[in-house]
C-alpha cells in the first residue's frame, strides 16, 4: 500500500481496489509491505489469537495483522510492531496506539 501525505488543513482519504491514499499535514511517501511470510510469523507467534480480546481462530474470528504503532503516526512494518488483532478489535482500535499493547 502506498500512502500519500500533503500540506492540507483536513484530511481526505480515498480507497480504490488496493492503493491507499491519504493526504495530511506533510509531504511524507510512506510504503507498506507486509508480506505473507511476515504475517504469517506474527500470526504463528501470537498463537493465532487476538491480542485484546483473546478470541481465537476456534472462536470463528477473522483475524488480522495490526501495527501496533499506526504508519501514519510513525509505525514500521518491522515485525515486533506487528500483532494479531481480530476483525472487531482492530476496527475499534482503528489509527489509535493502545500503550498498554505496546509493553506487550
Amino acid at each position: 500500500m502506498i500512502w500519500h501525505v500533503k500540506n492540507y488543513s483536513q484530511p481526505n482519504y480515498s480507497r480504490t481496489g488496493y492503493h491507499y491514499e491519504s493526504i495530511i499535514s506533510e509531504s511524507i511517501i510512506r510504503k507498506r509491505d507486509i508480506t505473507l511470510t511476515k504475517r504469517t510469523l506474527v500470526l504463528e507467534r501470537d498463537n493465532y489469537t487476538c491480542q485484546m480480546c483473546g478470541r481465537d481462530r476456534y472462536d470463528g474470528v477473522k483475524l488480522e495483522v495490526d501495527h501496533i504503532i499506526p504508519v501514519l503516526k510513525g509505525g514500521s512494518d518491522d515485525i515486533s510492531n506487528l500483532q494479531t488483532l481480530c476483525f472487531d478489535c482492530n476496527r475499534g482500535k482503528s489509527d489509535k496506539i493502545l500503550h498498554n499493547q505496546m509493553n506487550k
